[in-house]
């Protein structure tokens, strides 16, 4: 199976970064034209977990834009064949807080990457990390959506 399909690297790219500039604005339109509509989108939190689109959709409306900087660094993108991919990612809160942040898009419609599941884990400074302990796995789509 390719994992290096630059065209859908470029799309998740885009996505991601559309993703982003929601997310810290809290723009909730934006961030839920990203998610797929399903009632099978999940999001693993820091304090939450949530299924289905309208779980999301009523996170978002609560959450507002985020309270502090962070920076993201150690972003990788993996495509799974044409259609899936997982950006594996750090948000950096100040010189304290680490997360590891876990998006998998899918193309399930024709216009582009969907946000289909995102976790988000741990804080903390992860000094004993390293890339061989990392862990990312996404169930690619066969064929191409109608």
């Amino acid at each position: 199976m390719e994992k290096t399909n630059a065209r859908v690297i470029a799309e998740v790219e885009g996505a991601f970064q559309r993703y982003e500039t929601a997310l810290v604005a809290g723009y909730t339109t934006g961030m839920a034209e990203l998610f797929w509509t399903s009632p099978d989108v999940s999001r693993f939190g820091a304090g939450d977990y949530l299924v289905g689109v309208e779980e999301l959709a009523a996170f978002g409306e609560k959450r507002g834009p985020l309270a502090s900087a962070r920076e993201l660094d150690d972003t990788r993108i993996v495509a799974f064949g044409g259609n899936a991919a997982v950006v594996d990612v750090r948000a950096v809160h100040g010189s304290i807080a680490h997360r590891r942040w876990l998006l998998q898009f899918c193309r399930v419609s024709r216009h582009g990457p969907h946000l289909v599941s995102e976790a988000v884990l741990g804080s903390g400074t992860f000094e004993g990390m390293s890339h061989e302990n990392d862990s990312v796995s996404a169930l690619p789509f066969e064929s191409t959506p109608t």
